[in-house]
């Protein structure tokens, strides 16, 4: 009987492997489809990895992805961690105070705390874009962090801190020295759940962003109006990426323990870290990436183009065309409704060229929205 168990459990865990990982198999795979056939391989092809790199807009995405995740992360680390060792020393009843104010984000649906993010920002003028995009990862990433850090705090002494002052360490250091290091993993748990749920958002995201900043998430929605085989192509290089992420976080702890069991018998030479090489052959490949530059005669080098339009009515290899030849740079946003756009527009946001039905611009006259067109510049 326990035999049969054992065997029914492993075929519903093969299955739930097979259920999990199949499609980001299949993904991997047409990402390499020669046409955009979606079910049927016709042959191997990096056309839609060359399609990706030339599209800006879609590299302009991964790399603000990856720099608000990576500060979000690192911010809302920092300041959850000193939060959680805060209240281990603050009273009862503070502490409870807290707890439940920390659980109020865990527990809101997304679109509560995207709405209310986004009033916030409207109601003290700040101008959406890159800087709101990351003030609203750090807020919702703080509560993880500390719900991560607090049980490793309560399962230490509460006078270590205390002792380690009697022997003459400083505050700070009886922190950084002595109460850090005995709760780093709770630390790198709550940084690694920050940095998956600041890469993985789209909700709050779509809210409080604006001026053409789009993270991956808001890209791949965007494209989802038509079928675009890049998106496997970029998807396939960020799961790529988080497999070597994932690698690096597995391996560097067997490293550091086959490092101290030598360290026993040897005398131990002063070297950098294995992370520190694997971090910057990250950054190197992210650098490599985005680091490429348009050359030529390019006469409004340097300037953007934002264009709100419903739908894609634009290809990316006219956009990818139009950027290399002027050398500016065309940022497009996709709207579903007349009724959407006429929120971001009625509140602030500036768009260079707009697209909406008549009706919707007979209102945006009325109130004042739209600018006339300069004929002597239409030449």
């Amino acid at each position: 009987m326990k035999q049969k168990k054992r065997y029914v459990g492993k075929i519903l865990l093969i299955l739930s492997l097979i259920f999990f990982y199949l499609p980001i198999v299949f993904m991997v795979i047409f990402s390499f489809n020669d046409s955009k056939s979606l079910t049927h391989f016709t042959g191997f092809s990096l056309r839609w990895y060359r399609a990706m790199l030339q599209s800006h807009g879609m590299m302009s995405s991964l790399y603000i992805t990856i720099i608000v995740a990576v500060l979000a992360t690192i911010i809302s680390t920092i300041i959850g961690t000193m939060t959680a060792i805060g209240l281990s020393q603050s009273t009862k009843r503070v502490r409870q105070f807290i707890t439940r104010v920390d659980d109020f984000p865990l527990m809101n649906p997304d679109i509560v705390t995207a709405i209310g993010l986004m009033l916030l920002f409207i109601t003290f003028r700040v101008e959406k874009g890159f800087v709101t995009l990351l003030l609203a990862h750090i807020a919702f990433c703080i509560p993880y962090v500390i719900l991560s850090v607090m049980p490793r705090i309560r399962q230490l002494d509460p006078n270590l801190a205390d002792a380690a002052m009697d022997l003459g360490a400083t505050p700070f250091q009886a922190i950084t020295q002595v109460i850090v290091p005995q709760i780093t993993p709770g630390i790198v748990s709550g940084a690694l759940i920050a940095f998956t749920m600041s890469f993985d958002d789209f909700i709050i995201s779509y809210f409080v962003t604006g001026k053409g900043v789009k993270n991956l998430s808001i890209m791949v929605y965007t494209m989802s109006k038509r079928v675009n085989p890049s998106v496997n192509a970029i998807s396939t290089i960020v799961v790529i990426l988080i497999t070597i992420l994932l690698l690096i976080i597995n391996i560097v702890p067997l490293v550091r323990k086959k490092e101290t069991e030598t360290s026993m018998t040897m005398q131990p030479k002063k070297r950098w870290p294995k992370w520190v090489g694997a971090g910057v052959v990250i950054v190197a490949l992210v650098v490599s990436l985005f680091g490429m530059h348009r050359v030529g005669n390019q006469p409004y080098a340097g300037q953007t183009l934002h264009i709100y339009l419903p739908g894609e009515y634009i290809s990316d290899e006219m956009v990818s065309d139009f950027e290399d030849q002027t050398g500016a740079t065309v940022v497009m946003d996709n709207f579903d409704s007349n009724e959407q756009m006429y929120i971001k527009v009625a509140n602030g946001e500036n768009y260079d060229l707009l697209i909406p039905s008549d009706y919707m611009i007979e209102r945006l006259i009325q109130e004042d929205l739209l600018q006339k067109i300069d004929q002597k510049k239409m030449k």
